[in-house]
């Protein structure tokens, strides 16, 4: 059973024509699915209109987010630059410091070789690097000069001056032969002083405080 549209009476549902008052069903267009279909278009409207609200919103909300993280990526990367700067400024001035401490102790050595001056343990290292530099340069420079006077003095052979692999053999040489002298030393200290154990480090900081006298030596060679 269905209803009639245009006077609302109940009527069969095959029926093309309404028997009360003759309106004719196939051609009309009932109100109920008029207002179905109006409802049913208002309704995409909306969704359509909500999805593309949605979008824009999540659109803007990418954005910011990307924005964001582009501030923090630079952020970092300053904050970065800055910790990195501020570490080589750091070791830069330790460096300036220990080279600072290390000068003043060679003066003092110099001025008062019998006080031991308190001072970093491994300056005398450097000191004896410094003493095997100046060892190799000095032997270095006369051996050239020797060799150039030889040359000068006849003509039928000629002597070439020392290549730097030799300076650099003649170097690791001297290395060699200051670290077993040291070793001797040390180990006569020990054998000699009965009951009394002295440090190598302890050792090390006298004896470099007393040889630093060879650096002059050796400048001026």
């Amino acid at each position: 059973m269905k209803k009639c549209p245009n006077c609302g009476t109940e009527i069969a549902a095959n029926a093309k024509f309404c028997t009360h008052c003759g309106y004719d069903l196939t051609k009309a267009t009932p109100a109920s699915a008029t207002a179905n279909a109006t409802s049913a278009t208002a309704t995409q409207t909306t969704t359509a209109t909500t999805q593309a609200a949605v979008h824009t919103s999540t659109a803007s909300a990418n954005q910011q987010q990307s924005a964001s993280a582009e501030k923090q990526t630079a952020s970092r990367s300053v904050a970065a630059a800055d910790t990195t700067r501020t570490a080589t400024n750091q070791q830069v001035q330790q460096l300036q410091s220990s080279a600072k401490n290390y000068f003043s102790w060679l003066l003092a050595s110099w001025k008062n070789p019998s006080c031991e001056v308190r001072t970093e343990s491994y300056f005398s290292y450097i000191s004896f690097v410094i003493e095997a530099l100046f060892m190799t340069l000095a032997a270095v420079t006369i051996s050239n000069k020797f060799l150039t006077t030889a040359n000068d003095s006849q003509s039928y052979f000629h002597i070439s001056k020392l290549a730097f692999s030799t300076d650099l053999k003649i170097f690791l040489c001297l290395l060699i032969g200051m670290c077993f002298y040291l070793a001797v030393g040390y180990v006569t200290c020990l054998l000699g002083s009965r009951g009394t154990k002295v440090g190598f480090t302890t050792y090390m900081k006298r004896f470099g405080q007393l040889t630093n006298y060879a650096i002059i030596v050796n400048l001026l060679l």
